[in-house]
């Protein structure tokens, strides 16, 4: 990832910590560069991940149902609960989910209207789910 990514995706995370919204809601030039930088080449690489294990969708467990009804055969989507336990699933799923013909194309109607937070391990308990 370059530098120019790296700031342009810090400029769009202040943006979502100042005001959270959904991926629906980000407009579309933002979500084409955003899917760009972060697509898997074929894999993650350092940069990316950090970067995404940072943003969360916040979920209801109705949700969570939804989106294992329309997993690919033997895929599970475990949501993480906050201390409040509130319920969220790892915004990587979305490089998998935005574009039509991706592998999870499926679960993106449950996912793009689920407000996107910033987390960092200090907002988690200490256990894993």
């Amino acid at each position: 990832m370059t530098e120019e990514e790296k700031q342009f995706l810090y400029s769009v995370g202040d943006q979502l910590r100042a005001t959270p919204m959904s991926w629906s809601q980000i407009p579309a030039e933002q979500q084409t560069a955003i899917i760009q930088i972060l697509k898997p080449r074929p894999n993650f690489s350092a940069d990316q991940r950090e970067f995404l294990s940072w943003w969360w969708a916040q979920v209801d467990a109705q949700t969570v149902e939804t989106i294992n009804s329309n997993m690919p055969s033997h895929h599970v989507v475990a949501p993480r609960a906050d201390a409040n336990g509130m319920l969220y699933v790892n915004a990587d799923l979305f490089t998998d989910a935005v574009l039509p013909g991706d592998r999870l194309n499926r679960i993106l109607s449950s996912l793009q209207d689920s407000t996107l937070v910033y987390r960092t391990a200090e907002d988690w308990p200490e256990q894993e789910p």
